[in-house]
């Protein structure tokens, strides 16, 4: 009777996961492919229309914004998702304004350096030196005001999310459109597409994350806020993701300077065509935040998610080899087809090493400093690789590069594992 009720109760179990997916899955992944699905559109656009030079310049532009959007904190949106689902005011509370407080000092500082070394006036008359202030100083204020975004999240308002996304991103690529056809440079229409994306989470920002902040009215309040954990937390967190976030970008940067902008072109095309959905699936997860705050994964759900998404992969693989073999109208990715390649078959890999770190960074019980370890020693060795692959030759050294990943995301996730077990046998638990 026992096996009879638990099979019962898996049943209902498994029933409710499907309806849940079901209910909220498609939002979540409407929401979370919009980004890559915009930038993708016009990586294919600039191919066809203006050659691969014009997809490794955009690419570039977009690389420069992502790492200074990295500088605001971008992992503190974890912390997030972890106080609104508790219902945890003072805690948003004092992550927002660590945050905000943080991304200040930050730029005082680099204006500082900048007027002490005196680059306004060596910069005064160069365009492409003026584009590169104007992209890091909106990736900074577009990553402080995107905790709107995790605040849906903890509340698991997924379908707001990709109404937001759809307006978002929408606007944003019929604003590079329009100017790209009037005739305006590829910078400069890059840059008023980055700069609505900026203003709308501004927007955002005010309208759903600042009513929910409860803000200090004595003294004490405020001490009180200030010694709270969350902001550190958020920091090493968000320092931990720092070298991995940067090196989803550093090779774009080293293919581009020692391989020419043609050959980032390429790389980027077919990269961004093999993670396109790998880069919808992993953020989905979202979904699962506010579980995430109550328990981790077990290692049977990353086994079977590893190999559910490898499979995936093969399949992707041998789909879009044939495609680029006997669709004419797919020359353009012809002598990339090991670049996708090598991002299909890692997968799996990448959703376990995915679901593992996001449970392991919202997750209460776990020391949010492993992270740092696990990422830092696996970019650390990627890193490594990087001179050792600018000697090959060309199209051996685009296949290296986007192989780099996933040994990195195996990494990272065997680390975790190993401290997590470290952690738990200190701590006398099986």
């Amino acid at each position: 009777m026992g096996h009879i009720l638990t099979a019962d109760n898996m049943r209902t179990r498994l029933r409710a996961e499907v309806a849940f997916l079901a209910r909220k899955g498609p939002a979540s992944l409407g929401a979370s492919i919009m980004p890559g699905l915009v930038t993708y559109a016009i990586i294919v656009y600039l191919t066809y229309a203006s050659g691969a030079t014009s997809a490794g310049e955009y690419r570039l532009v977009l690389s420069i914004f992502a790492v200074a959007a990295l500088f605001s904190l971008s992992e503190t949106g974890k912390v997030v998702v972890r106080a609104v689902a508790l219902d945890d005011k003072e805690a948003l509370t004092s992550v927002i304004l660590g945050r905000i407080g943080f991304a200040v000092v930050l730029a005082s500082l680099a204006g500082i350096c900048a007027f002490a070394f005196g680059l306004p006036s060596v910069m005064a008359g160069q365009a492409v030196g003026q584009v590169h202030i104007a992209l890091l100083a909106l990736g900074l204020t577009h990553g402080v005001f995107d905790s709107w975004l995790a605040v849906l999240q903890g509340r698991g308002a997924f379908g707001r999310s990709f109404i937001f996304a759809v307006l978002k991103y929408g606007s944003s690529l019929l604003a590079f459109t329009l100017l790209l056809l009037a005739g305006f440079s590829l910078a400069s229409s890059a840059l008023v597409q980055l700069g609505m994306m900026t203003l709308f989470n501004i927007i955002c920002f005010f309208g759903l994350v600042v009513p929910r902040l409860k803000l200090p009215s004595t003294r004490a309040e405020a001490s009180a806020m200030v010694k709270r954990t969350e902001p550190r937390e958020g920091f090493v967190l968000s320092l931990a993701n720092f070298l991995p976030g940067s090196m989803e970008h550093v090779d774009k940067f080293v293919v581009g300077a020692v391989f020419g902008l043609e050959a980032l072109g390429l790389y980027t095309l077919c990269l961004s065509t093999a993670r396109l959905l790998d880069n919808g699936l992993k953020p989905s997860l979202y979904i699962y935040y506010r579980r995430f705050a109550s328990s981790l994964p077990t290692g049977k759900v990353l086994w079977l998610a590893g190999i559910a998404f490898t499979a995936l992969g093969v399949v992707c693989t041998l789909i879009f080899i044939w495609l680029t073999a006997n669709i004419p109208a797919l020359a353009k990715f012809r002598g990339g087809e090991f670049i996708a390649a090598a991002v299909f078959l890692s997968y799996g890999v990448a959703m376990a090493d995915s679901i593992y770190s996001q449970a392991y960074a919202i997750y209460p019980g776990t020391r949010s400093y492993h992270l740092l370890y696990a990422n830092v020693a696996s970019c650390v060795a990627v890193f490594a690789c990087y001179l050792p692959f600018s000697l090959l030759p060309t199209a051996v050294a685009l296949v290296a590069f986007a192989l780099s990943q996933g040994f990195r995301h195996a990494a990272t996730l065997l680390m975790l594992v190993a401290l997590r077990r470290r952690q738990l046998h200190s701590a006398g638990q099986p």
